[in-house]
This record gives C-alpha cells, sequence and structure tokens, in this order.
C-alpha cells in the first residue's frame, strides 16, 4: 500500500490501512445523520483511516446520500491537504 494513498474504495482498504499504519482497534465512530456513519481509527504516526459508510444502500447509493458522502470525503481531504 502507498502510504500516500488517502482514499479507500471497499471496506476492506480501510481494514489493510488500520494494521498498515498499526491503528488503534477501536475507530471514533460519529453519525452523520441517520444514513451515514464515519469510522476514524488514529494511527500512532498521525495518520488517519476512515471509512465513511452508507446505511442500508448497496452498490448504488441514492443520489442525496452520495453527496453528502462525498462532501464528508472532500472536507477530509482538505482537512489533510498538504500534511
Amino acid at each position: 500500500m502507498n502510504p500516500d494513498t488517502t482514499l479507500a474504495v471497499t471496506e476492506n482498504c480501510p481494514k489493510d490501512g488500520v494494521h498498515l499504519y498499526q491503528c488503534g482497534p477501536d475507530p471514533v465512530v460519529v453519525e452523520q445523520g441517520d444514513e451515514i456513519v464515519v469510522d476514524t481509527y488514529a494511527c500512532p504516526s498521525g495518520v488517519e483511516v476512515v471509512l465513511c459508510k452508507v446505511k442500508n444502500q448497496e452498490h448504488y447509493i441514492r443520489r442525496d446520500l452520495r453527496d453528502r458522502a462525498d462532501s464528508i470525503a472532500i472536507e477530509f481531504l482538505l482537512k489533510h491537504k498538504g500534511k
């Protein structure tokens, strides 16, 4: 895994990142409304591994939920810009 990679595509990718960066096993869980949950794993190196989950959706996510999840991802990337 490239240490500069900040986005994960599937649920297994964040788990791989948690292992790679030796993060703690218990994420900070934040509900973003009723349908989106963000799990953030803290790592000793300062890296954050984040999984944004949309409840009750499969491969195709409703447009409004996709837009909210995209906004969460963009905020995360801007927060880490230049680190």
